[in-house]
């Protein structure tokens, strides 16, 4: 760092929260192409999780940790309203979920203890 600069340190838990309690999530998405991405439940996830969701088309359900280091792929068809994954061998962290439909991509981060 240099001479005369500001440094700032924030001190988060492990939600990523700056005060207890905060919700740091993204409660669900929607596009006005009939897309939807809610927010994964039970969250923080400890076996299994469901996540929500609405599409018009083939889309890409991709699970990744906090080093965008990709944990799982899974295919999805219009029609289904929402997918259960197993975490069981994810570490504990923050990991983020997309869906990707016809090159439109919606994030939602999820908590896994």
């Amino acid at each position: 760092m240099d001479p005369g600069q500001d440094a700032w340190v924030v001190k988060v838990d492990s939600m990523g929260c700056v005060e207890e309690g905060c919700y740091n999530g993204v409660i669900e998405i929607t596009s006005g192409k009939g897309q939807y991405l809610g927010q994964n439940y039970p969250n923080p996830v400890n076996c299994e999780t469901t996540i929500p969701y609405t599409i018009s088309g083939d889309g890409i359900l991709q699970i990744m940790d906090a080093s965008d280091r990709t944990m799982d792929v899974y295919m999805l068809q219009p029609g289904q309203t929402q997918i259960t994954i197993s975490t069981e061998t994810y570490p504990a962290g923050i990991y983020l979920y997309s869906i990707e439909i016809g090159g439109v991509v919606r994030v939602t981060r999820m908590f896994v203890r």
